[in-house]
């Protein structure tokens, strides 16, 4: 038998009291949320997708990696890789820049699950190296960002993934992997956007620090994690669903703590919804 443990718990306590006064107090707690209701619904839809294009990227980026150390025989001439498609198909490549040439390519359907490696070596195409140069103008723009990261703590790292808002405006996220098993590393992330130049144009910092959270615990599987948010960032963000989908495959949600109302992600109906004091 598996065994569960629950790590959060949330009691609500009915008080007896008059009509007038719950809905006082139902007022009370709607005074509370950062937002309108109305304004909230439409923050979270665009959070989720958000988050879920987040953890598509990250995941093909793992699937073509593990692929690409597996499989490929001249590792040592590729300089970096790009990931582009449509959904539901998906290619990333491993290339030299100095030469122009491809030197291994995934090619990934993500509604199929299918994924299949050519290790032949090709020329570049213009598209290719017009992505590739947008791609290093974005990436390089963290140098010129005003804003203190922290180092990523042991077993950590930084990934950098980014996607397009539109024709001439890009997102790029600064979030940690992990390489411990049985750990949701959330925290320490940020989002800057830039135009096609790479000019950066804000910056958005989620957490201000590490969140490593274990999903066992001495070996009873964990069912319900959270943490808090600042006044900053009440709502959940687009990172903590693409960490969560990424490495806390076997929960079922998580919460996000602020101001006395928890804010709750459900992976099966991919959706947040808000329990009140």
């Amino acid at each position: 038998m598996r065994k569960f443990v629950l790590i959060v718990f949330v009691m609500v306590l009915f008080a007896p009291g008059t009509a007038d006064a719950k809905k006082k107090n139902r007022a009370k707690t709607f005074e509370n949320l950062p937002y309108s209701l109305t304004e909230m619904a439409a923050k979270n839809d665009s959070i989720i997708h958000e988050g879920y294009s987040l953890y598509l990227k990250e995941k093909l980026a793992w699937t073509a990696e593990d692929m690409f150390f597996a499989e490929c025989n001249r590792k040592e001439i590729v300089q970096g890789s790009l990931i582009s498609g449509i959904f539901p198909d998906f290619s990333c490549i491993f290339y030299n820049l100095k030469t122009r040439q491809c030197i291994f390519e995934v090619k990934m359907n993500v509604e199929k699950g299918e994924a299949f490696g050519i290790d032949s070596i090709r020329v570049l195409t213009d598209m290719e190296l017009d992505k590739i140069n947008l791609q290093s103008r974005l990436y390089n723009a963290v140098y010129s960002l005003d804003v203190e990261i922290n180092e990523p703590p042991q077993g950590c790292s930084f990934n950098f993934d980014w996607i397009r808002i539109d024709d001439n405006l890009f997102r790029v996220f600064v979030i940690m992997g992990c390489e411990t098993p049985h750990v949701i590393p959330w925290g320490n992330d940020l989002s800057y956007d830039c135009d096609s130049l790479g000019n950066v144009l804000n910056v958005r910092k989620y957490h201000h620090s590490s969140i490593l959270i274990p999903t066992d615990m001495n070996g009873e599987k964990v069912r319900q994690v959270f943490h808090s948010h600042t006044d900053l960032h009440p709502l959940i963000s687009s990172t903590d669903i693409a960490i969560f989908l990424l490495y806390g495959e076997e929960l079922e949600g998580f919460r996000v703590l602020n101001n006395g109302i928890y804010y709750c992600y459900d992976k099966k109906s991919n959706s947040i919804s808000i329990i009140t004091p």
